[in-house]
């Protein structure tokens, strides 16, 4: 790889780490509702769930994807016999 690529690649994967943090982060401040005299925090999963696939992706995904085997090259071959 060039030396641009592999900056990219890790600028990138500093992106999806920061997302993560994000998500989670802002999951457990919530929101606060009040409902009269109850002041009480609400939560969106989604949030959660989606930063921490995030972060498994981001600490888990080199052994994920390193394991796949690359396609084998497309070998043009001009038939005469058609």
């Amino acid at each position: 790889m060039t030396f641009l690529a592999r900056l990219v690649m890790a600028l990138l994967s500093l992106v999806v780490l920061g997302a993560a943090t994000y998500l989670i982060v802002t999951w457990y401040r919530g929101d606060w509702l009040s409902d009269g005299d109850d002041l009480r925090r609400v939560r969106e999963d989604w949030r959660l769930w989606t930063g921490l696939g995030l972060g498994a992706w981001s600490v888990f995904g080199r052994w994920l994807i390193t394991p796949l085997p690359p396609q084998p090259p497309v070998r043009l071959r001009w038939c005469s016999d058609v």
